[in-house]
């Protein structure tokens, strides 16, 4: 589902609001019984944004190795969680 319309009626959801869910598998065989919902909640978070400067090639780089320089997003631009690595 679209996080534009989990933030509109009856949701209301937005960045960083707690919500408890239920789980149910959809697949040829059929559907799966509701899961328990889950007791610590999860945080709502979207997408992050793609890094304001694409990544670049480094002057440094070697036949034997490639250095590939990255600036990261920080803040809400992460949506909402720590970005931990980034992928080629």
């Amino acid at each position: 589902m679209p996080l534009s319309v989990l933030r509109d009626q009856p949701f209301l959801l937005s960045q960083g609001a707690l919500v408890a869910a239920k789980i149910q598998a959809i697949n040829f065989v059929g559907r799966s019984p509701f899961s328990n919902p889950n007791i610590a909640g999860a945080l709502v978070e979207i997408v992050p944004h793609k890094p304001a400067v694409a990544p670049m090639r480094d002057p440094t780089t070697l036949k034997n190795r490639l250095v590939i320089n990255v600036t990261p997003i920080t803040g809400h631009l992460t949506g909402g969680t720590p970005l931990i690595s980034y992928e080629l």
